[in-house]
């Protein structure tokens, strides 16, 4: 359970990537485009550390305004970016945590990092099954982004899934139908490959 008045921070290592596209896509105007500050976009520019929290606020609105403005607020721009730039940076930066060549084994220590090395609300659980497993993503206060967030996850650990040599992917999240319609608060992917 959440503290209340706990600040909601979001690790750098997972705002890398949002940076990234903001800082190279000078032809969007963030701050009127994505309700980004002058502040914000000073903090953006002058580069994000991996290791460094920061305000889930300004994750937030880093992600929806990507998602919309080059993702073209679709699923599957959602789904693209979870699946290529994140996970290439989180696989980068986590490479001994999250490189074992064992889909059930990674995915169960992705949970642990998820729960407070990621965010400092919310958790992450995994279930083995024979099939795969079960990825679990509880946030008390509401999914950050939803919109965007369900899909961008679905991807990130399909990739994840592959690196570590499991076949034959597929990730479906029964709340992503939800997304337009209702505020969540859990999510719950359903994760299945086959051994290489």
């Amino acid at each position: 359970m959440e503290e209340k008045g706990k600040e909601k921070k979001v690790k750098g290592a997972i705002t890398i990537s949002l940076a990234l596209i903001i800082n190279a896509r000078k032809d969007i105007d963030w701050q009127k485009e994505a309700g980004l500050t002058d502040q914000e976009l000073r903090l953006i520019k002058k580069g994000i550390l991996a290791s460094a929290w920061y305000d889930q606020e300004l994750w937030e609105k880093m992600t929806l305004g990507v998602w919309k403005l080059v993702g073209k607020g679709t699923p599957e721009g959602a789904y693209q970016f979870g699946y290529g730039l994140v996970a290439k940076t989180l696989l980068n930066i986590y490479h001994g945590a999250l490189a074992k060549d064992d889909p059930a084994a990674i995915l169960a220590r992705l949970a642990s990092l998820y729960n407070r090395t990621f965010f400092t609300s919310g958790t992450a659980e995994f279930e083995p099954t024979k099939e795969g497993g079960i990825f679990r993503i509880s946030h008390p206060e509401g999914i950050p982004g939803q919109e965007c967030y369900v899909a961008f996850i679905r991807g990130f650990l399909a990739k994840i899934v592959q690196e570590n040599k499991g076949e034959k992917v597929r990730v479906e999240c029964p709340e992503e139908a939800l997304v337009n319609s209702q505020k969540l608060s859990s999510l719950t992917y359903q994760i299945y490959w086959a051994k290489k």
